[in-house]
């Protein structure tokens, strides 16, 4: 998934995010700040 980032992430911070399911709960997970290109990015 793709985002802008948000004023003060840095390559490598960790943010949370929630995805939203129709037929289960929400899932809360952390995702590592990296730049378009690296990591496969």
């Amino acid at each position: 998934m793709t985002l802008r980032a948000k004023p003060g992430w840095r390559d490598f911070d960790f943010v949370p995010f929630t995805l939203h399911f129709q037929r289960s709960g929400p899932v809360t997970a952390l995702a590592m700040v990296v730049r378009p290109g690296t990591f496969g990015a």
